[in-house]
């Protein structure tokens, strides 16, 4: 995790099967200066990117079909080349409950995002996952 990158230099990488939430988390990312962006519609396509480029943060939605956010969130912290086992990840959901907070925290998340949200929010999400002070 590399606090030192600036805004303009992170590769990330959004994951939700909604296009409607990729397009707005894109110009979110983009009001932060972040401009380097792959998407993902669900948790197959984020493992096949993943293994194959290299990103300094993933947003992860929890609930997509083939595999949701929890499974993706499982398989790259079970990375058996830890290739991108330590990669932060940012979850992004609907669900604000105590035990599905839990549950992401207990498999190694860095951050929680409840839709809707907004700029400030992704920002600093996204500052804490990447140990930068804020």
């Amino acid at each position: 995790m590399n606090a030192e990158i600036p805004n303009d230099k992170l590769r990330v990488l959004m994951v939700d099967d909604q296009a409607f939430i990729r397009m707005t988390l894109r110009q979110i990312l983009g009001v932060l200066g972040i401009v380097q962006i792959e998407e993902a519609s669900d948790g197959v396509e984020a493992l096949e990117y993943l293994h194959n480029q290299h990103f300094d943060i993933v947003i992860l939605d929890i609930q997509m079909e083939p595999m949701d956010g929890l499974e993706c969130l499982k398989k790259i912290r079970r990375d058996p080349e830890k290739k991108i086992a330590d990669t932060p990840v940012v979850m992004l959901t609907t669900y604000s409950d105590e035990s599905t907070v839990k549950k992401v925290a207990e498999i190694g998340v860095q951050g929680y995002i409840v839709k809707p949200t907004s700029v400030a929010l992704v920002g600093k999400a996204i500052e804490r996952a990447l140990g930068k002070p804020g």
